[in-house]
């Protein structure tokens, strides 16, 4: 390409190159070379080494090639991710921390206590046995207990202490 052309006609310059462009841009390619000795220039160029490559006899390809090709390709890529993965040496690493988890499991479970068994929580500088009875049932939301542990009177029983819950 020259380098007289105009930069916003090089895409069209090329496509009408090799005869792919549209006819709508053809023609406005047309109109600018018309008046732009440069883009005339380059379009002419183009339409000569288009021709010249074309006129070229196809070489057919050495036999094998596409099979060095493809090996070369493997031996330069790196393997994917599941190749590199080791499920063995991950099991083993995982392991204790299974382990650890399944007894921890276990003691939280074995360790759960009656309401009347559970230790009071503190919140605010004050014993709140009305949150710690709400974490002891399963009937309480989540967003009740937080209320409760906020804005409950300790002393208060638990059934009141979830009526009086701000909205």
């Amino acid at each position: 390409m020259t380098r007289d052309a105009c930069p916003e006609y090089v895409p069209l310059l090329v496509r009408a190159g090799d005869g792919s462009i549209a006819p709508a841009d053809l023609d406005r390619l047309l109109r600018h070379t018309a008046s732009c000795e440069g883009c005339r220039a380059a379009l002419a160029t183009q339409q000569l080494v288009h021709g010249a490559l074309a006129a070229q006899p196809r070489a057919a390809a050495v036999p094998g090639f596409a099979a060095r090709v493809v090996r070369a390709i493997e031996r330069e890529a790196p393997a994917p991710w599941w190749e590199r993965f080791d499920s063995r040496r991950w099991t083993w690493r995982l392991a204790p921390v299974t382990a650890a988890l399944a007894i921890a499991a276990f003691a939280w479970q074995t360790s759960s206590t009656s309401t009347a068994d559970a230790a009071p929580l503190v919140t605010g500088g004050a014993t709140s046995s009305v949150a710690t009875a709400a974490l002891a049932t399963d009937e309480t939301a989540p967003d009740e207990v937080m209320s409760l542990m906020l804005f409950a009177d300790p002393d208060t029983p638990l059934a009141d202490a979830l009526q009086e819950i701000p909205q």
